[in-house]
């Protein structure tokens, strides 16, 4: 009979350990998945919509994002037909829409980068092509 109820008394602690294990997990879900993505390097894909991840203007106001050029970005270092492909899914398919945006934008926008992508260089690389344009014209 005392086995049976230190059985019970065990299974009993089990369960409550369990469900507020479980309590824990679902009320820290975002901060959990937020961990996980900064400690094994996920990154987020691209929004459903395909729309860039920041409002377009802040690089220069008078800028056309509607239309324009469709920019060769594998002219810039770094960026393979690959990332160029997942850049332009994204709407971003101009040096002006990639100056536009942060590195840790850009790194948003790439379902896949490739190992030791430095975004930073890629929109500095864009800003110096976009102001060279603006000069010639």
């Amino acid at each position: 009979m005392m086995a049976a109820m230190r059985g019970l008394l065990r299974l009993a602690v089990v369960a409550a350990i369990i469900a507020a294990v479980v309590r824990l997990i679902t009320t820290n879900r975002e901060r959990i998945g937020e961990l996980y993505r900064q400690y094994t390097g996920v990154r987020p894909t691209v929004d459903e919509t395909g729309d860039p991840p920041v409002a377009p203007g802040r690089y220069a106001p008078d800028v056309d994002f509607e239309g324009g050029a469709n920019d060769d970005l594998t002219s810039i270092r770094g960026i393979g037909p690959s990332s160029e492909q997942q850049l332009k899914a994204a709407g971003i398919n101009t040096y002006e829409k990639l100056a536009d945006l942060s590195g840790e934008q850009v790194m948003q926008v790439l379902s896949s980068a490739p190992p030791g992508a430095d975004f930073e260089a890629w929109v500095a690389q864009a800003r110096e092509l976009a102001e060279a344009r603006r000069r010639s014209s």
